[in-house]
């Protein structure tokens, strides 16, 4: 089953909250692992659902997940997607500051495919936006697309956010993101 017709199962049958804390738990005794055999641990991401941000314990989730593999927060960063900034209720919020109190980074995943207005992305105070590779993959068909991508990338920095590309699966391509 291709990653998102699962997700959207998960999703659907709500199994995606407590598969969500499994691959968090999972995640941190890897680096654990690897921190311990004395390889060179690297920051890893994982993916949060908008109904683990609903549900209102996923910070208390990465936090045991941190305390139990004595990892360092700043070794973990979250993705949320644009819809998951958008959450009813103040949830979203408030789960995405305790993220950042904590010293994990949170991103946006997959920006520009979703809906979150500038206002938004300003209010939450992310610390990156990973651009859709819809995006990079366009990236190269002219100036409105190269135009449409740099202003993404200016926006972001004038926000004093990190950004993170999808893509960049060509030569061409990769040398288009570096400059």
């Amino acid at each position: 089953m291709p990653p998102n017709e699962f997700i959207l199962m998960a999703e659907k049958t709500r199994l995606i909250v407590p598969l969500g804390t499994e691959l968090i738990r999972m995640a941190c005794e890897q680096m654990a692992l690897w921190k311990e055999e004395g390889l060179s641990v690297v920051p890893v991401s994982v993916n949060v659902s908008v109904q683990q941000i609903d549900n209102g314990t996923i910070s208390a989730v990465l936090a045991k997940g941190l305390t139990s593999s004595g990892l360092d927060a700043r070794l973990l960063a979250v993705e949320v997607t644009e819809a998951a900034t958008v959450a009813e209720g103040g949830i979203a919020a408030s789960e995405l500051a305790a993220f950042q109190k904590s010293g994990i980074n949170v991103y946006v995943d997959d920006f520009g495919m979703g809906y979150s207005s500038l206002a938004q992305l300003k209010r939450l105070n992310m610390d990156g936006l990973k651009i859709d590779h819809a995006f990079t993959s366009q990236l190269l068909n002219g100036r409105a697309d190269a135009a449409l991508f740099e202003a993404i990338v200016s926006m972001a920095h004038a926000l004093e956010m990190r950004v993170v590309a999808k893509g960049g699966e060509t030569t061409e391509q990769l040398a288009a993101l570096r400059r």
